[in-house]
C-alpha cells in the first residue's frame, strides 16, 4: 500500500502509488482496518485546510503482531514483532543437544510461553521461522542444515502444533532479503543480493520485490560451491567448499588452534577481540 515507505498518507496518494482506482483504494481501507491493519490518522489533518480533508492512512502496530524464531547454532532467538518489524519483545534460547530434538525441543518448548507473556492485547497474525542450510518453503521443512544435523526436519509442523498459528518458514538469507525489501532502503525492491556468513553460508536474490527461490528452493544454496585452491575439509565430506573455509565454525576453530581462545566459542572469541 506504500505505508511502509511512504508513512501516513491519504487515499489519494494511495491510488497513485499504487495504481489502483480511488474506489478501489477506499475497498481495500475498509477491510483492512476491519481486520486491524491500518487505520486513519484524523490528527494529521491540518485544520485550515481547503475542501474535503484528506485523512491519513497508517498500517496499524497496536492491533496485530507476528511471532519470529530464529535458529541457530547452537541457539535461537523468539520475538514478538509489530507490523513495521520492530522487535516488541526477545529471547534468546540455547541448547547444545545434537540433532533436531535438542534446540528445536527448547523453541517449541519455551515459545507459547514466551508469546503469552508478551503479547497483551495483541492478536498474533503467525510465525516466522527462518534458519541457514536448505529450506523448503513449501512444505515447511529443514531439508538440509549439517552443523545442526538436521535433515528433512518438518519445522512448520511442531511450531504449529505448539502454537495453533500458521507457520511460515524459510533460509534466513532469503528473510534477511525480504526484510529489507519490505523495511529497508527502497532500492532493494528493485534488486537485492543478500549473502550471509556464519555457521552456515548462504545467499539470495530478490528483484521487482519478491525473493526468488529457484528450483527446489535452491537458491540459498552456496555452501559448497567450490573455493578455488582450497583443501579445507567440509562436512559433506568434500574438500574446497566456501562453508568450511569462511564460515564461523572455521573462524573459531583456528582462533582456538592459534591459542587466542581456550575453545571454539562466538562468546570467548568476542571478549578478546574487544
Amino acid at each position: 500500500m506504500g505505508g511502509a515507505d511512504h508513512g501516513p498518507v491519504a487515499r489519494t496518494r494511495i491510488a497513485a502509488l499504487t495504481g489502483l482506482s480511488p474506489a478501489a483504494v477506499s475497498r481495500q481501507v475498509v477491510d483492512l482496518t476491519g481486520l486491524g491493519l491500518v487505520r486513519e490518522r484524523p490528527e494529521l489533518v491540518a485544520a485550515a485546510g481547503v475542501g474535503r480533508p484528506q485523512v491519513p492512512v497508517d498500517i496499524d502496530c497496536g492491533r496485530v503482531a507476528v511471532a519470529g524464531v530464529h535458529i541457530g547454532v547452537p541457539g535461537a532467538t523468539l520475538s514478538l514483532i509489530d507490523l513495521r518489524g520492530r522487535v516488541l519483545a526477545r529471547e534468546d534460547v540455547s541448547s547444545r543437544e545434537p540433532g533436531p530434538d535438542g534446540i528445536l525441543g527448547r523453541v517449541a518448548g519455551r515459545l507459547p510461553a514466551f508469546l503469552a507473556a508478551h503479547r497483551g492485547g495483541l492478536t498474533l497474525a503467525g510465525v516466522g521461522a527462518v534458519l541457514g542450510g536448505r529450506v523448503d518453503p513449501e512444505r515447511g521443512i529443514a531439508v538440509r542444515h549439517e552443523p545442526l544435523g538436521w535433515y528433512e526436519v518438518p519445522l512448520r509442523d511442531a511450531l504449529e502444533r505448539v502454537t495453533g498459528l500458521p507457520v511460515y518458514v524459510d533460509n534466513h538469507a532469503r528473510a534477511l532479503a525480504q526484510s529489507e525489501i519490505l523495511f529497508g532502503h527502497p532500492d532493494a525492491q528493485h534488486s537485492i543480493v543478500a549473502v550471509f556468513v556464519g555457521h552456515v553460508v548462504d545467499a539470495a536474490l530478490g528483484s521487482g520485490g519478491r525473493v526468488h527461490l529457484g528450483p527446489r528452493a535452491a537458491t540459498s544454496d552456496i555452501a559448497h560451491q567450490p573455493v578455488p585452491g582450497s583443501r579445507a575439509k567440509c562436512s559433506c565430506g568434500r574438500t574446497g567448499c566456501f562453508e568450511a573455509v569462511v564460515s564461523d565454525t572455521v573462524l573459531f576453530a583456528e582462533a582456538a588452534r592459534r591459542g587466542i581462545i581456550a575453545e571454539p566459542d562466538r562468546t570467548l572469541l568476542s571478549e578478546a577481540v574487544a
